[in-house]
């Protein structure tokens, strides 16, 4: 091993240019990889379950929502292990689920493992967006007690859009809006609005007046049809019941037609009492500092983010009567990374000034740190190439691969020292120093790596945290390896050759 490392640090010694030439493109592409990596709060959890909630944006029974899911779940016999489906308005006294009306639905699906429910999920949405295109849904892992503490609120991107004149935005114009929004981002789903659909009843108090119908009675009137009319409640202990009396179930259309209201003077038809109109409007509605607007929620990449919004702004600029800004975890993950970043920095001049202090040299502890250019740089590379992001547990890893890695190259650059002292040639100390050192820098090395080495297994919750922290730590020290043994020495000659005696 010795005779190999002095064969291999010689040639490197005679071709200074392939080690400098790593070094520049590692200070280069270091941005690269930066600008280019996903930035998250938290790496991807993987999981076997999954919520499909839907919005059907129609009027229909709690029967036909019924009908729908099961639909949905027969298109997956053998692939689904256990599901739940509760469909309309749920009434639980401390619901675990968000507000529901008739009109929607959640689905829980579990299935083997995380391919299979990303297949059912994929498959789930092109079947509902095939079969009801006014739907509305989205599919969200079930959660469990970290996700409820630790997860993102927020979607990745929310595009706020509002009217330029400060009012509630017209369902017709959003709808138009979010039209030519698809067409300029096909690759995206962009639902359609979800809808509150209403019949509005308009009393005439000239005909009321002329007839002689006072509102009471058509309010009763109309509680006895749609089955509203409670007159008491029965109460035994905790337990209440309310009584309601009714006429029986009507479809809309004939509420009014075919109707009548006794007065004193015989019966009057309710359809010249009463006008029908029949309205929509925006199921949900967010308020912010700025006023009322439409939250567009898109799940995008963070490499993605600026060109969608880049197009978001380039269709809203083209319709004068909306504006857009934007809010969501894509902002907070990067304003958090620049902080674990401002943190890694500190961390390397605290150590600088430590070196500078051990050495009694401001020149030394550049040498030792300037190795983190490639380890950070090999770090990058290995995050990208297996596509992991950046994200508060590979930073973690980063910053303690940093306070690691360069103890080898502190005990390279101390021998080197301690040799010279005692009168030896420089390149004959870098050589005899490497020599010394190399069974101790790859053991400690080795014995770093092989430790962390299980934690790259993944398939549950805490390995899927413990995945990047680990992949960055072994990436770094393999590449911290290399360095300490090849570049550090190479480094330092350079750097005192002039000197030499």
């Amino acid at each position: 091993m010795t005779r190999g490392y002095d064969a291999i640090l010689s040639w490197f010694f005679r071709h200074r240019g392939v080690m400098w030439s790593i070094f520049a493109a590692a200070l280069v592409f270091i941005g690269v990889l930066f600008i280019n990596l996903d930035k998250q709060k938290l790496p991807t959890l993987s999981h076997s379950d999954t919520l499909l909630n839907i919005e059907w944006n129609e009027r229909i029974s709690i029967e036909e929502n019924n009908r729908r899911c099961e639909q949905i779940l027969a298109q997956f016999p053998d692939q689904i292990k256990q599901y739940t489906a509760m469909t309309g308005t749920q009434q639980f006294a401390l619901s675990h689920t968000r507000e529901m009306g008739i009109s929607e639905a959640t689905v829980y699906i579990k299935a083997d493992g995380t391919e299979q429910i990303d297949r059912i999920e994929a498959q789930a949405n092109d079947y509902i967006a095939r079969e009801w295109p006014l739907a509305v849904f989205s599919t969200q892992a079930s959660g469990n007690i970290f996700d409820m503490l630790f997860r993102d609120k927020e979607a990745p991107l929310v595009a706020r859009i509002r009217n330029i004149n400060g009012s509630t935005p017209e369902p017709d114009q959003l709808s138009t809006l979010l039209y030519e929004l698809r067409a300029a981002l096909p690759e995206y789903y962009i639902p359609q609005p979800e809808w509150n659909e209403y019949i509005e009843l308009i009393t005439d108090p000239e005909r009321l007046a002329l007839y002689d119908v006072s509102f009471n009675q058509i309010m009763g009137y109309l509680q006895n049809s749609m089955n509203a009319n409670s007159v008491l409640r029965i109460s035994k202990g905790d337990f209440s019941m309310p009584v309601v009396i009714g006429v029986g179930t009507k479809e809309a259309k004939d509420l009014i037609q075919g109707s009548y209201i006794d007065t004193r003077g015989g019966r009057v038809p309710l359809e010249i009492l009463l006008k029908e109109t029949r309205n929509r409007d925006l199921k949900q509605i967010a308020s912010g500092v700025d006023g009322e607007f439409y939250p567009l929620v898109l799940d995008v990449k963070g490499k993605e983010a600026r060109r969608v919004m880049d197009e978001i702004k380039k269709v809203v600029r083209n319709d004068e009567r909306f504006e857009v800004s934007f809010s969501g975890t894509y902002f907070s993950n990067r304003e958090m990374i620049k902080e674990l970043c401002t943190v890694l920095v500190i961390s390397i001049l605290l150590l600088f000034f430590i070196l500078a202090a051990q050495f009694e040299s401001l020149v030394q502890p550049f040498i030792i740190l300037s190795e983190l250019i490639i380890d950070i740089f090999a770090v990058l590379g290995i995050l990208w190439l297996f596509g992991e992001s950046l994200n508060l547990m590979s930073m973690i890893g980063m910053v303690v691969m940093c306070g690691i890695v360069i103890n080898d190259s502190i005990l390279k650059v101390d021998t080197i020292n301690r040799l010279r002292e005692q009168g030896m040639g420089l390149k004959h100390a870098i050589l005899e120093a490497g020599g010394r050192r190399l069974k101790a820098i790859i053991m400690t090395s080795l014995t770093t790596i092989l430790a962390i080495a299980p934690f790259l297994v993944r398939g549950d919750m805490g390995s899927d945290l413990q995945y990047p922290l680990s992949l960055a730590l072994i990436s770094g020290m393999v590449a911290g390896t290399f360095v300490s043994v090849f570049f550090v020495p190479l480094a330092y000659y350079v750097i005192y050759k002039h000197t030499d005696k």
